[in-house]
């Protein structure tokens, strides 16, 4: 848990279906820092309605889990958000199918 009592989560494949429910159900609780993590969060109305409802506590990521460049990126931007501190939940809602990439590996 951050200062200021938020929880912090990190949702992959947050554009729609199961993520994107995950994350609306997030935010209706006030104490959730979401970052909401998709290939591309432009292309999803639903995810761009939540973050304008969210007050500040929803931060959308681009976050393609077969790129490693773009884990690394994505790792990088959440590092910018929470300075020294680290999150409190990782939802892992995306798959990679016929990956070269052996591990997730997160080097911010």
């Amino acid at each position: 848990m951050c200062d200021g009592g938020l929880i912090l989560h990190l949702a992959t494949g947050s554009s729609r279906g199961i993520g994107l429910e995950i994350v609306k159900q997030l935010l209706a609780d006030s104490s959730n820092l979401i970052f909401a993590t998709c290939r591309n969060s432009d292309a999803s109305s639903a995810l761009q309605s939540l973050k304008q409802k969210g007050g500040g506590r929803m931060h959308t990521i681009q976050l393609d889990a077969d790129d490693k460049q773009s884990v690394n990126t994505a790792a990088r931007a959440v590092k910018k958000v929470l300075g020294k501190g680290g999150l409190d939940y990782l939802l892992i809602n995306s798959g990679i199918v016929n990956s070269e990439l052996t591990s997730l590996e997160w080097n911010a």
